[in-house]
């Protein structure tokens, strides 16, 4: 995941440490597909005397940075600041980014583990099971068919912004006898797993 360090050095030209905590906490919420307010991004423009193309690009990247590091666990301030070594940012603004997301980034990885609203969530599910016919099938295959499983799933998907409503989608699948056997298999090996987690607490 390559980031555009020189749009982040834009952030020296912040007004203040509770503006730089703000962006940072935008930029979060737009990796979780959380779009920042047109009001926002006004003011970020106007502070960093960028334009609202260039606003929206930042935010993206430092959305992007702050990913990358919960995703590898990269959360403590000298994690941080070995992560931000070998970028162009300036001294002063490394050091400032580091301590605000040493303080940010525990927070930010704890509640993508409690917000559901960032995953989609299975309604409603319907399957049956369908004979499919080929054509080059013999008269004895013909008779037994290939046998797959019909699975319509009905999703709520992740909002796109905080006042957006939920948008459901259905999605259908088609699956072979040896795929349903793949996934219950890897369903009840994920099912013993939490059972044994749930036993050792």
């Amino acid at each position: 995941m390559d980031i555009q360090f020189d749009l982040l050095e834009n952030l020296i030209k912040s007004p203040s440490k509770d503006f730089l905590n703000q962006t940072i906490f935008e930029a979060f919420n737009h990796s979780r597909d959380l779009k920042p307010s047109k009001n926002f991004l006004e003011q970020l423009s106007q502070h960093l005397e960028i334009d609202i193309d260039s606003s929206e690009k930042l935010i993206s990247e430092l959305g992007k940075l702050i990913s990358r590091l919960i995703f590898e666990n990269q959360t403590n301030l000298q994690q941080i600041q070995n992560a931000l070594a070998s970028s162009s940012l300036q001294s002063n603004l490394k050091n400032l980014l580091g301590k605000i997301l040493a303080e940010r980034l525990p927070q930010f990885r704890n509640k993508l583990m409690k917000d559901e609203e960032m995953m989609p969530k299975l309604l409603d599910f319907k399957c049956r099971v369908d004979i499919k016919m080929d054509s080059n099938m013999t008269d004895s295959e013909a008779k037994s068919g290939q046998q797959t499983c019909l699975l319509n799933l009905k999703i709520q998907e992740p909002k796109n912004c905080i006042n957006d409503e939920p948008k459901i989608e259905n999605l259908n699948l088609e699956l072979s006898k040896q795929t349903l056997n793949t996934i219950i298999n890897g369903l009840n090996k994920i099912k013993d797993q939490l059972n044994s987690i749930a036993t050792s607490q």
